[in-house]
């Protein structure tokens, strides 16, 4: 199989091997927080800080999309 073709593991790519590493350390953690904050604001708006330079809004759409074609693409 040729390099675009082939798939993508944690011996022939670091980034997958660093995600991996970060969510295994770390995922559970962040998955749970998460969990537990849709439940508490359920029936309430979010207010999230102004921060310089950054939108977070946008930047967790943007998590959402390219996870969501992550997750299609995983075997």
């Amino acid at each position: 199989m040729d390099q675009e073709t082939s798939p993508i593991t944690i011996q022939n790519d670091l980034q997958l091997l660093l995600f991996m590493r970060l969510w295994t350390s770390r995922g559970e953690l962040a998955l749970s927080t998460v969990r537990d904050f849709v439940n508490k604001s359920a029936s309430r708006k979010i207010e999230l800080p102004d921060i310089p330079n950054r939108n977070l809004k946008s930047e967790l759409s943007e998590m959402k999309d390219n996870l969501a074609i992550l997750l299609r693409r995983l075997e």
